[in-house]
């Protein structure tokens, strides 16, 4: 309380978001692996999974080892390389034939 004063509960909130982080990454490391297993289940590929982490990661510059503790997410190479590992049965279909991927393509661009 002499450090924190009137912030007391402020300070408390603090502490046990940075402490709380780990668990936080690997509820969400369990739910990239759920993600694999539903999209294989419905007959997609879910290698492009590991591609859209792999394009975030490009795009952030990669999360620092350093700073890597404070965030609620793994790393977006890490999760990449997670989904990479994972056993994939490979008879999939597209989740959309070419003529639609065109025009979902020139829609974002």
């Amino acid at each position: 309380m002499m450090i924190g004063g009137d912030n007391l509960g402020l300070i408390k909130e603090i502490i046990h978001r940075l402490t709380s982080g780990k668990f936080d990454r690997g509820q969400e490391s369990d739910a990239d692996a759920a993600a694999v297993q539903y999209v294989q289940k419905a007959g997609i590929n879910p290698l492009p999974l590991a591609g859209f982490f792999n394009k975030i990661a490009q795009l952030d510059g990669g999360m620092s080892s350093s700073m890597e503790w404070l965030s609620t997410h793994p790393d977006s190479k890490v999760r990449a390389n997670a989904i990479l590992k994972q056993k994939f049965n490979g008879a999939y279909t597209p989740a959309v034939d070419s003529a639609d991927w065109a025009y979902l393509v020139e829609a974002c661009n």
